[in-house]
């Protein structure tokens, strides 16, 4: 049976994954390689950093009875998603090599699965590379679809390999709409260029590391009077009418989840293109659209 546990950094730990890390095996699959050579081993003082413990980065060990057979990661960063960055948690799962094709990776990415569903995330992207065959079968098999390919990512063996972008949507809860709402609006701050968009992000963050989004609070200097210089000519009705509608939203979600209410998503006071786009996950795409207009 597998069991997880949080990863705390020893050396134990740490030289048992830079084996995994460095298995020639393996090595061209589970870490980038950005130039035409062989790929350069881990150092023990890399790993060491990189497992230095930091806000939006969920490392866990998994454990086969009492034996440890690999890594599962979880994170939140923006900066590689290729779609709802604000929304989406990225993973990734490295086994030793003794113990893959076991059957292990469902089991694996169901914990992380449920683990992001916790953090308030509703759905889940990560890249895997093109000749990776056996993890791509997986992840298919567990309901992840490939989305988007970008070409020549990573260096093996004489040529470039592609990265191939898998997608999965994630059941929803009252949580999880919310975190959505408040990212919708995070985006939408963001195209306005309003200031107050970096701290609703850091507030969404927090949620995250701490699992607790009943500590939401609305900036009250954040309202339809001091968004109207943000506001595009020619389209301030429609901007604030967005901006109004998504706030309002994020008030309902917050009380349904203090008084631990399931939310049923058409029962929501909203306008219905905004309540299907956010039973779809397709918020982030209307705003832009909107926007466009």
């Amino acid at each position: 049976m597998l069991t997880f546990t949080p990863l705390q950094p020893n050396e134990e730990v740490t030289k048992r994954l830079l084996e995994w890390y460095n298995d020639p095996a393996s090595a061209h699959l589970i870490r980038l390689n950005r130039q035409e050579k062989d790929i350069a081993p881990v150092t023990l003082d890399d790993l060491r950093y990189d497992l230095e413990p930091r806000e939006n980065f969920w490392r866990y060990l998994v454990h086969l009875d009492d034996e440890m057979i690999g890594e599962a990661t979880l994170m939140s960063n923006p900066l590689i998603m290729q779609k709802d960055p604000d929304s989406s948690a990225w993973l990734s799962v490295v086994l030793d090599p003794k113990h893959r094709y076991q059957g292990h990776g469902e089991t694996i990415l169901h914990f992380l699965e449920q683990e992001a569903i916790k953090r308030y995330f509703s759905r889940i992207e990560f890249g895997t590379f093109a000749n990776n065959q056996a993890a791509i079968k997986l992840y298919q098999k567990a309901g992840y679809t490939h989305f988007d390919t970008i070409e020549d990512f990573t260096w093996y063996n004489g040529e470039w390999i592609s990265d191939l972008r898998f997608e999965k949507r994630l059941p929803q809860t009252t949580d999880n709409l919310l975190a959505d709402t408040l990212a919708g609006l995070i985006h939408l701050l963001k195209l306005l260029r309003i200031p107050q968009a970096i701290e609703l992000q850091q507030q969404l963050m927090h949620f995250r590391n701490h699992l607790d989004i009943s500590s939401y609070h609305a900036d009250s200097s954040l309202n339809s009077v001091t968004i109207k210089p943000y506001l595009s000519q020619g389209k301030e009705t429609i901007e604030n009418a967005l901006f109004v509608s998504l706030r309002h939203l994020s008030y309902q979600l917050l009380q349904a989840h203090k008084q631990t209410e399931p939310v049923k998503v058409y029962q929501l006071q909203a306008p219905p293109a905004i309540l299907s786009a956010l039973d779809k996950g397709m918020l982030i795409r209307l705003i832009d659209d909107i926007i466009r207009i």
